[in-house]
C-alpha cells in the first residue's frame, strides 16, 4: 500500500473509530439524563398525596429504558470495536521494533492488549472498560425498576 492510501485508510479507520466512540458517551450521557429524570419524577409524584397508581408504572420504564439503552450499548462496543480492528491492521503494517516484550509505543492497540493482560486478576484491582461500567449501571437501573415498581405496587 502506497503511503497515500495508508494515511487515508488510517483517517477513514480513526474517523470512524472517533464518531462511534463519541456517540457510545453520549448515548449513555443521554440515559443517565433520561433516568434521573425518570427517578426524579417518580420520587415527586410518590410524596403527592392522594396517590396514583399510575406513578408505579415509572419505575418499570426505567426498566424498558435501561434494556434498549444496553443494546444500543452493546451495537456501539461493535462499530468500535470495527474501528479498532482497521487500526490494530494498519498498525501492523508498519515495521517497528518492540519496546521490549511490550509491542512499539506506536502500536497503541497491541500495546493497549498486552498491558490490560498483564492487570491482576481480581475485578476490584485491574481497571475495568467502559462496556463493565456501563453494564453494570443498565443492570443496577433495571434491576432497580423492577423492585421498585413492585415496592410501589404493594404499597398501594
Amino acid at each position: 500500500m502506497e503511503e497515500k492510501d495508508r494515511r487515508m485508510m488510517r483517517d477513514y479507520a480513526w474517523d470512524y473509530f472517533s464518531m462511534h466512540a463519541d456517540q457510545r458517551l453520549k448515548t449513555f450521557n443521554f440515559y443517565v439524563a433520561i433516568s434521573t429524570l425518570l427517578i426524579g419524577t417518580f420520587v415527586a409524584f410518590t410524596k403527592e398525596v392522594p396517590f396514583s397508581r399510575w406513578v408505579c408504572i415509572l419505575p418499570f420504564l426505567l426498566t424498558v429504558l435501561s434494556f434498549v439503552f444496553w443494546k444500543f450499548e452493546i451495537r456501539n462496543r461493535q462499530l468500535i470495536r470495527n474501528g479498532e480492528a482497521a487500526l490494530q491492521y494498519l498498525d501492523e503494517q508498519l515495521e517497528l521494533e518492540k519496546s521490549g516484550e511490550a509491542p512499539h509505543l506506536l502500536k497503541i492497540i497491541a500495546r493497549d492488549a498486552y498491558f490490560s493482560g498483564q492487570s491482576p486478576d481480581s475485578p476490584f484491582k485491574k481497571g475495568w472498560t467502559y462496556s463493565t461500567c456501563f453494564n453494570a449501571v443498565f443492570m443496577i437501573f433495571g434491576f432497580g425498576g423492577v423492585v421498585l415498581g413492585l415496592v410501589c405496587l404493594l404499597l398501594k
